[in-house]
């Protein structure tokens, strides 16, 4: 049982340092050899790196466990580390971490059962769980939370628990998109087992940054929320958005740890507008809606549909490439394993890649490009000047 600490923001929009020249960001098949003067990894070397060899809570690596959580009721008889000033997690922080506890487990074969039910009340609360869920007011210097890795499931052990602190705004206000939101999802990989892409921590002497303290290229949080680097350093821009969700290289991690959630999303999903995949952070609402995601993605035939934006979009459907969507970069990527068949462009010039399936991929209006790729694809541009081209 490891406890790791996880670090203040950079203002939002900012990098972490500003002493390096962002290059540009690297898909599947470009991964590996070296970037920007560092080693880069593939999707798999990442995911190793991440989890350690280490099991997590099962037996083995690739093996599914079902762990129970709980939002904490009471300070336990010591405190944890120097932590001090023991609060229950609100109901607005019960509300987030419920959804980010789906999000890890829609992506792999863990299974979170809760102790308690509700967003308030003494039903909401309870000390009888593997992973609780507290905040602290003091005590520790220069961590905005902290966490356990797994070991034993009894409730009395401190293993898996997240500590939040109560002191910053953003924390006992997390939402879907905000630090306080990427601080419960960062926290929860490291409570499934999940380590920091490199040695690092909020508890070094020197404040770490992604020159002097990434060890490969893909270590910022454009492809793993476990990160404490901006993703302006390997090329993506979130316009101040953080991800809520596993990134690309995180579902790679909690996969290659409790293996796939092969029943997620069966059915014929749309990510983007008019979406139903029910979760927020694949859905878009308007035009100005900024979206940051990877999506893992089990079966049925399933679209990304950014119709609703009116920027040039790069739109990809191959697994382990980015996207550029909503005015954004690199901010929307496809996990290895999963297939998105079709796609639907906005009224910006697109260029819109399809994969190995049978795509239908419809560019919508402006001057897009759209290549099928591989396989019998239905093809159309819609108004403007286009160019199709169609699969081998």
């Amino acid at each position: 049982m490891t406890l790791t600490l996880s670090g203040d923001p950079p203002p939002l929009g900012f990098a972490v340092d500003t002493d390096t020249s962002p290059q540009a960001f690297q898909s599947a098949d470009a991964r590996g050899g070296s970037s920007g003067g560092k080693e880069s990894f593939t999707v798999a070397e990442a995911a190793y790196r991440l989890v350690g060899g280490e099991p997590g809570w099962s037996s083995a690596l690739g093996v599914g466990f079902t762990v129970t959580y709980g939002f904490r009721a009471d300070a336990p008889t010591t405190m944890p580390e120097d932590a001090t000033g023991f609060s229950r997690f609100n109901t607005n922080q019960i509300t987030t971490a419920e959804l980010i506890l789906k999000g890890w487990s829609d992506a792999a074969n863990i299974t979170f059962v809760r102790v308690g039910s509700g967003a308030s009340g003494e039903a909401a609360y309870s000390n009888s769980a593997s992973i609780l869920f507290s905040n602290y007011s003091g005590g520790i210097e220069g961590a905005s939370a902290f966490s356990f890795y797994p070991g034993q499931t009894s409730f009395s052990a401190k293993a898996g628990d997240v500590w939040v602190y109560s002191g910053s705004g953003y924390n006992v206000n997390p939402t879907i998109g905000n630090y306080g939101g990427s601080v419960l999802v960062h926290e929860l990989g490291h409570a499934i087992g999940l380590s920091h892409p490199s040695d690092y921590d909020a508890s070094d002497d020197t404040s770490p940054t992604y020159s002097s303290s990434a060890d490969y290229a893909e270590d910022s949080r454009q492809y793993t929320v476990m990160s404490y680097f901006s993703e302006s350093n390997t090329g993506g821009y979130f316009g101040g958005v953080y991800s809520a969700a596993p990134m690309l290289d995180d579902i790679a991690a909690a996969q290659l740890e409790y293996g796939p959630n092969t029943s997620t999303r069966l059915g014929d999903t749309t990510y983007g507008f008019n979406s139903n995949a029910a979760r927020p952070w694949f859905e878009a609402a308007s035009s100005s809606s900024r979206m940051v995601f990877a999506v893992w993605d089990a079966g049925g035939r399933d679209t990304f549909d950014f119709s609703g934006f009116n920027q040039s979009q790069l739109i990809d459907l191959r697994a382990g490439y980015f996207s550029n969507v909503g005015g954004l970069t690199g901010n929307v990527a496809v996990a290895v394993g999963a297939v998105i068949e079709n796609a639907i462009g906005g009224s910006g010039s697109d260029q819109i890649n399809g994969n190995s399936a049978a795509n239908n991929i419809a560019g919508g209006l402006g001057d897009d490009t759209v290549d099928g790729g591989g396989a019998d694809d239905y093809l159309r541009g819609d108004s403007g000047d286009d160019s199709l081209i169609g699969g081998a």
